[in-house]
């Protein structure tokens, strides 16, 4: 329930809006962060730089959902470049709200058993990268990437990484007006003609049984992409 920003933006780049090594089963939930941006160097981790929310260094079991996240240079390193490897164990990312990220929407940095779940991405610079660590060369990532409206493609720097992308839905320039009540306002609720997403989801298996708003979503198959299920 906290709104996290800079008014002004520091120098160097290493800050973030929540940042935290070594965290075992943190939740991060129903916050607006934004504006954490303009980095201006890169004195530790590409990731660090300006990401509105970064879990690291052998951090386990978070639960990242429901935060509105909006005009950061990262919005969300899930793992990151740290002290540890993995530097993510488990946890999930989950109906999370992210547009206009100056970079990357979702960073996946050395992140073993990672879940990023019906969250709805717009007019980020990138979508969703899976990442090396490069304090740690030899990490691989393990994630699942499910159920997702995404602004473009999941970028997987590395071919030994674990990947599974299970119903994530690509936006296209036309069909901001047919899914979302306005995007320009950034309001992401579903119209009844999101005929691409609606019903669209892969079973998840009761992972995500609820979405942004606290509506719930069906226990089977069947659910609707993104963060937002169709509410009539």
């Amino acid at each position: 329930g906290n709104e996290i920003f800079h008014s002004s933006h520091p120098k160097g780049g290493n800050f973030q809006g929540i940042d935290c090594n070594f965290c075992d089963d943190f939740l991060i939930s129903g916050n607006y962060l934004h504006d954490i941006r303009q980095p201006s160097s890169e004195p530790y981790s590409h990731y660090d730089r300006g990401s509105c929310i970064q879990m690291k260094s052998a951090s386990k079991n978070v639960v990242i959902e429901r935060n509105k996240i909006a005009r950061c240079h990262i919005g969300i390193v899930y793992g990151g470049e740290g002290m540890a490897s993995p530097e993510h164990i488990g946890g999930v990312v989950r109906n999370n709200l992210i547009y206009a990220s100056g970079e990357i929407a979702i960073a996946v940095v050395n992140v073993n058993g990672g879940k990023i779940l019906h969250n709805t991405l717009y007019g980020n610079a990138e979508a969703i990268r899976v990442a090396r660590d490069l304090r740690n060369p030899e990490s691989r990532n393990v994630v699942l990437i499910a159920n997702n409206i995404l602004d473009g493609r999941v970028r997987v720097l590395y071919k030994r990484d674990g990947v599974t992308q299970l119903a994530n839905y690509t936006l296209n320039g036309k069909d901001a007006a047919s899914l979302f009540r306005d995007a320009a306002s950034y309001d992401f609720r579903l119209l009844p003609t999101a005929a691409q997403v609606i019903g669209k989801g892969a079973d998840l298996g009761g992972q995500v049984t609820d979405d942004f708003a606290g509506a719930l979503r069906p226990k089977g198959g069947a659910a609707d992409l993104g963060a937002y299920a169709y509410q009539p």
